[in-house]
């Protein structure tokens, strides 16, 4: 079932189409109509040309550029693509119509056929970002089947993509193809925080001519795991989404037969990797008209259970429910939580041979319950720690900690000491255990510099002057000053294109190889493209002990046989609060205090070709911790916002 240009009342004239060359100016006279409409400003006091316009289609990465015409003017834009790191999403990444045509129902039109070429594609949602002012177009994204992402400002998702493929609903707007006035929702401009048997949800719901479909969205799980019709109704719950680990969950699961006649089902469980049920549901069973029946299992995750991060689809538990010979997959969402999660204070502990550091462990009880503990830590030959074990209590999804005290023996060269961290809860007599944790102790003697894989996550090289953090999701670098404790930069990130945007690699697994060359430290990070096949970007980190400068060099390597005109984007990010930016332009010296959000943020702000500056570097300053610190690079043809 596709959904269909449903607004009532089309006006002589219009129409909804992709955008051509043609349009760069009638876009181009659309965007500077609507500068005052826009925070801040639409143009930024730089009026749009066509030659622009042009510029920004070619550098972006849009599956979708739609255009409202009416009578031959442009009066409406809208982009849609890829929601970068979400294979199963699409995103709204610009929506806009000129002001003197607003209301008039074509910010609707884009929409719904922005919803048209998600479902098309055939993933589960369609993304937007927008702010909560804007009240003008809140109420239309509701009504549009878009839900504001609790504590966020302000993310909306839309899962009529996946509605639209799933059975019932098919069969309900097969019947009712007018789907969008059918749909009821209350339209108020606030987080929609909706609960039920204590999961996160998202209700879809439509009445027409005295036919009901309601449609529950688990919105960790990013999936539907409840439904229900004029003939039945079906749900999948667990009575904790923040699954404990090592830990026995109930989940249930709910059939109700609304119809006059018997009625047969299977139901068939698979849950994800990690997770084991211990007790299932009757695969095959029958319910009587006007009868329901709800059953119980119970799960089991294991304590070492891969970590999903908040931004990624949760664990899950898939139903595959046959009603009548239909199948109705349900999907329900496990956020894993370890029973106590341990931080350190300090993150990285640098120490040199022979010294005494303390190490703060931090301990959250994830659990709804007091409980007590231990923790105890394990450490390598060269280390000595006390207490070896430490007792805690906290209170039900409390906080609370212990201390070391960490003695390097002055034999230590230069080296990272793992200390594995081991810790439990007593519950009912049993004793829970954690996944267990690794904190390595940074031992740095003068000149020294070394390199520690942190969780499978990070690669950490660390000398006296410098801590440089590698994430393998993303290639992103991050450079922090070991003497001030400031973070520099918190990211390097790098695309290939045009287009920059979405990054490719901004949810990529990197791969590193590692070696020493004279006295430093080199690492080599990798990742292969899908959007160009054999193309490999490679970049190279090298810090030296003794040496407070980072050198990175990008190599592109092509093992297809296919020609590529590619061109490397690097964007740093000064991470120091209010730094004063010092830039040497062909005129001079430039130096100004750089504000979050408005200074250097637009185009025009800062030289974009090299021959604006004299010289190929930029320094940042914090003034009040008396720190610089700065770029350099030897080769850039234009840089692009």
């Amino acid at each position: 079932m596709m959904p269909k240009d449903l607004v009532k009342g089309r006006p002589e004239g219009l129409q909804v189409r992709e955008f051509v060359e043609g349009d760069a100016p009638g876009l181009a006279r659309m965007y500077n109509e609507s500068d005052e409409g826009w925070p801040g400003g639409f143009t930024r006091g730089i009026p749009y040309t066509p030659e622009r316009v042009l510029h920004e289609v070619q550098r972006g990465s849009a599956f979708a550029r739609l255009v409202v015409v009416l009578k031959g003017r442009i009066v409406g834009y809208c982009t849609l693509g890829e929601r970068w790191g979400d294979k199963d999403a699409a995103y709204v990444g610009f929506l806009n119509v000129s002001p003197r045509y607003q209301g008039k129902g074509f910010g609707r039109r884009l929409l719904l056929r922005s919803i048209e070429e998600a479902t098309k594609r055939g993933v589960k949602r369609l993304d937007l970002h927008t702010w909560s002012g804007n009240m003008k177009a809140m109420p239309l994204y509701k009504k549009m089947g878009f839900f504001w992402v609790p504590k966020t400002s302000v993310y909306m998702q839309n899962y009529l993509p996946r509605i639209f493929s799933f059975p019932a609903a098919r069969d309900f707007c097969d019947k009712h193809p007018d789907w969008y006035h059918s749909f009821k929702r209350k339209l108020e401009v606030k987080e929609d925080d909706f609960k039920l048997e204590g999961m996160k949800i998202f209700p879809y719901e439509w009445e027409e001519g005295g036919d009901k479909l309601r449609i529950i969205v688990d919105r960790e799980a990013r999936d539907i795991t409840g439904a229900e019709t004029n003939d039945f109704e079906i749900l999948c719950w667990v009575e904790e989404q923040e699954a404990p680990a090592g830990m026995p969950l109930k989940i249930h699961w709910k059939v109700a037969n609304k119809t006059g006649r018997k009625v047969s089902c299977s139901l068939l469980v698979e849950p994800d990797d990690g997770i084991k049920l211990l007790e299932e549901p009757p695969k095959s069973f029958s319910i009587g008209p006007r009868r329901s029946k709800e059953f119980m299992g119970r799960l089991l995750i294991d304590p070492g259970i891969e970590d999903r991060e908040e931004d990624e689809a949760s664990h899950k538990v898939k139903s595959n429910l046959i009603l009548e010979g239909k199948l109705l997959p349900l999907a329900t969402r496990l956020r894993v939580r370890q029973p106590v999660e341990l931080t350190f204070d300090p993150h990285h502990m640098i120490g040199r041979p022979g010294s005494e550091e303390a190490l703060i462990i931090n301990i959250s009880n994830h659990l709804k319950r007091n409980v007590e503990g231990e923790v105890l830590a394990v450490p390598p030959e060269g280390v000595a720690i006390d207490p070896i074990a430490a007792s805690f209590s906290a209170g039900a999804n409390g906080f609370t900690g212990v201390k070391f005290l960490v003695h390097i023996s002055r034999e230590m060269g230069n080296r990272a000491l793992p200390i594995t961290l081991l810790s439990s809860v007593s519950l009912e007599g049993t004793r829970v255990s954690a996944r267990p944790k690794t904190y390595y102790v940074k031992c740095v003697d003068e000149g020294g510099v070394i390199a520690c894989l942190e969780e499978d996550k990070e690669l950490v090289l660390t000398s006296e002057a410098l801590t440089i953090n590698l994430s393998l999701k993303g290639g992103h670098v991050s450079v922090r000053d070991n003497i001030s404790g400031i973070d520099l930069c918190d990211g390097i990130e790098d695309s290939l294109g045009p287009p920059f945007w979405p990054p490719e690699f901004a949810a990529s697994k990197y791969k590193y190889e590692l070696d020493r060359v004279e006295g430093a430290l080199r690492a080599r990070l990798y990742v292969d493209s899908r959007t160009y096949p054999g193309v490999r970007l490679v970049k190279q980190i090298t810090l030296a002990g003794g040496s407070p400068i980072l050198k990175v060099v990008y190599s592109i390597i092509n093992n297809s046989s296919a020609k590529y005109d590619l061109k490397l984007q690097v964007r740093s990010y000064a991470s120091v609060p209010s730094p004063v930016v010092t830039m040497p332009l062909r005129e001079g010296l430039v130096r100004a205090a750089m504000e979050e959000g408005d200074f250097p943020q637009w185009e025009g702000d800062a030289p974009d070709k090299p021959d604006q500056l004299k010289e190929s570097w930029s320094c940042f300053e914090q003034p009040r911790h008396r720190l610089a610190s700065g770029l350099m690079w030897n080769r850039v043809d234009v840089v692009e916002n």
